[in-house]
C-alpha cells in the first residue's frame, strides 16, 4: 500500500490494479524499478512521461500522477477495463475484430495521430498492443519511441534515427528500416496503421512468422499484407493437393475451423482499400490521417454507432461492486503481493507473457467461485508436465474463456483440457511428469472403452464414451461406411473426431511400411481416404474421447482406378507443348524482346496450331486432381478457382504466386466431404440432364491462353459446378446468388467464359445429402461486363507477377 493507493490485483510484473481512496475509483499503477532498469531505458521512461504530461487529447493516454518511493517510479493511469487490443484479440476475438469494431478503433487511432502529426510528433510505435480499450473509446499509449519533427522552433522535413524498440520492427515502415538519406516523416505512422489494421482484422500481426531479414525484403519490395476474407483467403483451391504433402486429415481438421471463418466472411471493399492505401510502399502515396478521417468511405459506417454499443455485444464490462477484494489481495504491500502470487504460480519470468490467474475481467472470479482454484490446479498441472510453455498456457486461456461463456454446461477437468489439446492440434502422445519417478501418462487408456467387435460380413466397432454414449463404426471390406451415435441426432463433430483418430492410425501404418512401397503404391496413397485395418482396430484402445455431441454420418467412397505412372508419362509427353514450361522456353528461343504482349500472342498462336491437343488434354484430365497431367497443365495458368484472388492479390512474390507456379497446399475436412460426395451429386444431376458429361481441364485458344477452367460437368447448354457445404451458414450462402461469395461467383463466370457457355448450374448438396440425396439447383447467367473487367484485372496481375515468375523459373537455363 502506498498512502491512498491500495493494491488489489497484479496484471503483470510491473502493472497493478489499485484502489484510490480519495476519489473512490480504480486506477492502473505502473511501477518501474530504478535498480533493475538501465540508464538508457530510464531515459526513455522519462521521455514518455514528459510527452504524456504535455499532450491533452481524449484518445491519448493521460497520466494522473507520478511519484517516487524507494527508488521506484510509480505512474498512475486511468484503468481501462478491456486492456489492450492485442489482449482482446488473444482472449476473445481469435480471428480478429468484426469490421465495425475495427473501424471504430482505427478511427480513434487516426484521431489521436492527427492530433500528434499537427504538432510535429511521430509516434513510431503504432501496434495493437499500444491501443487500450475501455467501454467508450480507444486510446493510444506507448510514447517511449515518440520523437518530434520540430528542431530549434522550426519543422524539419524528415528524421533518420532508428527507434530503439525491437518489438515494433514488424510494424515499421520500409523507409525507417532502409535507414537511407531520404529519411522518414509522419507518413511512417500511417504505414504502421495499415499493419495494425491487418492485425485487428485477422487476429495476427503480418510478418509475425517471418525472419527479420525476409520481412525487411518483403517490405522493401512493396509486398503488402492483406485482410483475410473470402476474396483473399484460399479455400477450395487446395483440394486434394495436400495428399502429397503428408498432412493428415486429423491435423488439418483443427486448422480448418479457423480457415472456414476467414473463407466464409466478407470484408467491405472500402476496408481492403483503406489497408492498401495505408501500406503503400512510398510515403508520398499514403494519405494523411486527416484525409483518412474526413474523406475515406471506410469510416462512414461509424456515424450511426459507437464503440460502447459494439463492445458490449461481445464483452462484459467490469462490475467493481462484485469484486471480492479479500480474495484478490490479502497482503498490504505490493512487493509481498507480487511475490506471493508469483510463487504460487511458479512460473517466474513467464507471468508477464501468460497473465492467466489475474484477468482484467475481475467479475468473472466472483461469478465462478471455484474457477480460480481450478485454474491454479490446471496451471500447476501444465507447468509440471510441460515446463510452463506459453503456448500451452494460451490453450488454458481458451479453456478459461469458454468456461466463462458456458459456465452452466462445462466444467474444467481433464476431459475439457483434452478437448482443447485436440482442437489446438497438440499431439496425444504420452507426456510424463518430469519431477516424479512415476510414468503414468496424462491421457490414460481407461478413458475409452472398446467392446464387442464382431467379425462377420460387416465388422462393427463399439466405442463407449464416459459410459453414457456409444459410437458405432460399421466397416465393410476395410472401408468405413457408417459412423453413428445412439444418443445424438443433430449434426455434430464427435464422429469426425473419431474418424480423424482412425485416419491418424492408418497413416501411422502407412509410414511404418513406406520402405516397402513401390512408386505405384505412393501414387495410390495420394487418393487414399478413410480406411481401416480391422486387425489393428481390434487391438487398439487408444482412441481419445471428446466432450461434444455425436450425430450419425455416412461416408461412402467409391474406389478409384489407380493412375498408371507409365500412361501418365506418355500423356505428358503428348501434351508437353501446352505446358507453361515448354511455352516459355519456346518463346525465349524465338523472341528477343520477351515482352508480355509478345508472350500472350505467342501462346495463342501455339494453342491454335495444336487445337487437337487441347481436346486431348480435356479428355485425359477428366479425373482432374487424380491425374498428374491435370496438375502439370495448370502450372502458370490462372484457373477458375483462383480467378478472383488473381484480381485482388497485390503481392508479386507471395503464396498465391507460389500456388499458380505449382506449390502444394493443405487439406480440410470440408474439402474431404466435397471430394467424397461430388460423384454422387453429379449422378443426381445427370438423371435430369442425361447429356451431362464429366469435364477435364479446358483451355480455349479463342478466348485467352492464360486462363483455364475445370468445371465439374459440361452440357451443351451450360456448365456444372458442384458444392457440398458442411455447415448451414455456408449452405445458405451457396443457394442465394446475392449471398454467394465473390470468389465462387468469379469462378463460375470464368468457367462460362472459357467454355463459351451462356449460363451455369450450381448444384448444392444438402447437409443431409448422404441420407436424402436432396440438392438445390441455382442457375447463374453469364455477365459479359463483369467478366471483361475481371479478365483485364487478372491479366494485369499476370503481367506483373506470374510472367516474371515464369521467366525466372524456365528461362534461367537458356
Amino acid at each position: 500500500m502506498f498512502g491512498d493507493y491500495e493494491a488489489k490485483a497484479v496484471f503483470s510484473r510491473s502493472v497493478y490494479l489499485a484502489f484510490y481512496k480519495p476519489s473512490n475509483k480504480y486506477v492502473a499503477l505502473k511501477r518501474i524499478s530504478a535498480d533493475n532498469t538501465t540508464d538508457e531505458e530510464m531515459s526513455r521512461v522519462c521521455h514518455e512521461i514528459s510527452y504524456l504530461r504535455e499532450l491533452n487529447h481524449p484518445n491519448i493516454l493521460t497520466i494522473e500522477s507520478v511519484f517516487v518511493k524507494n527508488f521506484d517510479i510509480n505512474i498512475i493511469f486511468p484503468f481501462y477495463c478491456f486492456g489492450s487490443c492485442s489482449e482482446a484479440i488473444k482472449n476473445f476475438f481469435f480471428t480478429g475484430f468484426p469490421e465495425i469494431i475495427a473501424a471504430l478503433i482505427l478511427r480513434d487511432m487516426l484521431t489521436a495521430l492527427d492530433y500528434l502529426h499537427k504538432r510535429g510528433i511521430v509516434h513510431r510505435s503504432i501496434r495493437a498492443s499500444k491501443v487500450l480499450l475501455n467501454q467508450t473509446s480507444a486510446v493510444l499509449m506507448g510514447f517511449r519511441d515518440a520523437t518530434s519533427l520540430m528542431l530549434n522552433g522550426k519543422r524539419i522535413k524528415c528524421l533518420h534515427s532508428l527507434p530503439q524498440s525491437k518489438k515494433s520492427v514488424n510494424w515499421y515502415a520500409p523507409e525507417i528500416l532502409e535507414q537511407n538519406l531520404i529519411g522518414y516523416s509522419e507518413k511512417s505512422d500511417i504505414y504502421s496503421v495499415g499493419i495494425t489494421c491487418c492485425e485487428l482484422a485477422n487476429g495476427i500481426a503480418p510478418f509475425a512468422d517471418l525472419p527479420s531479414t525476409l520481412m525487411l525484403t518483403e517490405k522493401i519490395r512493396g509486398n503488402q499484407p492483406s485482410l483475410l476474407d473470402c476474396s483473399t483467403f484460399p479455400t477450395d483451391e487446395i483440394i486434394a493437393q495436400a495428399m502429397e504433402s503428408g498432412i493428415g486429415i486429423g491435423e488439418a481438421w483443427a486448422a480448418d475451423q479457423t480457415r472456414q471463418i476467414y473463407s466464409s466472411r466478407s470484408l467491405s471493399d472500402h476496408f481492403h482499400k483503406f489497408a492498401e492505401q495505408c501500406m503503400a510502399r512510398f510515403p508520398d502515396n499514403r494519405p494523411t490521417a486527416q484525409y483518412l478521417l474526413t474523406q475515406h468511405q471506410f469510416f462512414k459506417q461509424c456515424r450511426h454507432t459507437s464503440l460502447e454499443e459494439q463492445l458490449k455485444i461481445f464483452l462484459e464490462p467490469v462490475d467493481f461492486d462484485r469484486i471480492d477484494t479479500d480474495n484478490l489481495a490479502q497482503k498490504p504491500d505490493i512487493d509481498e503481493l507480487s511475490k506471493g502470487i508469483n510463487e504460487k504460480m511458479n512460473i517466474n519470468d513467464t507471468i508477464e507473457k501468460n497473465r492467466i490467474l489475474i484477468p482484467k475481467y475481475l467479475n468473472i472470479l466472483t461469478s465462478a467461485p471455484q474457477l480460480m482454484k481450478e485454474m491454479i490446479e490446471i496451471l500447476d498441472f501444465f507447468i509440471v508436465y510441460f515446463g510452463g510453455k506459453s503456448s500451452l498456457c494460451r490453450i488454458i486461456e481458451n479453456c478459461f474463456v469458454i468456461s466463462r461463456n458456458k459456465m452452466d454446461n462445462i466444467s474444467i477437468n481433464s476431459t475439457t483440457i483434452a478437448r482443447f489439446l485436440e482442437v489446438n492440434n497438440i499431439n496425444f502422445t504420452p507426456v510424463y511428469k518430469k519431477t516424479r519417478a512415476s510414468t503414468k501418462s496424462f491421457i490414460s487408456k481407461e478413458q475409452i472403452e472398446l467392446k464387442d467387435v464382431r467379425n462377420e460380413n460387416d465388422t462393427f466397432l463399439y466405442s463407449f464414451v464416459n459410459n453414457d454414449k456409444k459410437l458405432t463404426v460399421k466397416i465393410t471390406s476395410s472401408e468405413i461406411v457408417e459412423v453413428s451415435c445412439d444418443i445424438c441426432t443433430e449434426f455434430c463433430e464427435h464422429c469426425h473426431t473419431l474418424l480423424t483418430i482412425i485416419e491418424s492410425k492408418d497413416e501411422e501404418n502407412h509410414f511404418y511400411n513406406s520402405s516397402k512401397r513401390t512408386s505405384d503404391d505412393k501414387i495410390e496413397s495420394q487418393s487414399k481416404r478413410l480406411k481401416l485395418d480391422e486387425e489393428n482396430l481390434e487391438n487398439d484402445s487408444n482412441i481419445l474421447n471428446s466432450s461434444i455431441d455425436v450425430q450419425e454420418i455416412k461416408i461412402k467412397k467409391k474406389k478409384k482406378v489407380k493412375e498408371d505412372p507409365a500412361e501418365s508419362f506418355k500423356n505428358l509427353e503428348k501434351l508437353k507443348v501446352l505446358t507453361s514450361e515448354n511455352l516459355m522456353k519456346a518463346f525465349g528461343r524465338e523472341s528477343q524482346e520477351r515482352t508480355f504482349t509478345d508472350f500472350t500472342e505467342f501462346c495463342a498462336k501455339i494453342m491454335k496450331e495444336n487445337s487437337s491437343l487441347i481436346a486431348l488434354a480435356h479428355d485425359l484430365t477428366v479425373e482432374q486432381a487424380d491425374t498428374t497431367t491435370w496438375h502439370e497443365l495448370r502450372i502458370g495458368r490462372i484457373t477458375a478457382s483462383r480467378f478472383h484472388e488473381a484480381t485482388r492479390c497485390t503481392m508479386k512474390n507471395g503464396s498465391f504466386v507460389d500456388k499458380v507456379m505449382g506449390k502444394k497446399s493443405g487439406w480440410s475436412f470440408a474439402m474431404m466431404r466435397g471430394t467424397v460426395l461430388e460423384e454422387y451429386v453429379f449422378e443426381e444431376v445427370k438423371k435430369e440432364f442425361p447429356q451431362l458429361q464429366r469435364s477435364g481441364l479446358i483451355m480455349n485458344q479463342n478466348t485467352n491462353p492464360l486462363f483455364a477452367a475445370s468445371p465439374d460437368g459440361l452440357h451443351d447448354d451450360f456448365v456444372l459446378e458442384i458444392k457440398c457445404p458442411s455447415t448451414q451458414h455456408t449452405f445458405e450462402q451457396y443457394i442465394d446468388v446475392n449471398k454467394l461469395s465473390k470468389k465462387y461467383f468469379a469462378q463460375i463466370q470464368l468457367q462460362m467464359f472459357v467454355t463459351e457457355k451462356k449460363k451455369a448450374l450450381l448444384a448444392v448438396a444438402h447437409l443431409d445429402f448422404e441420407k436424402t440425396r436432396e440438392l438445390t439447383k441455382v442457375w447463374i447467367p453469364l455477365d459479359p461486363d463483369y467478366i471483361e473487367e475481371m479478365i483485364q484485372q487478372a491479366t494485369e496481375f499476370y503481367e506483373k507477377a506470374i510472367f516474371p515468375a515464369l521467366k525466372k523459373k524456365f528461362l534461367k537455363k537458356l
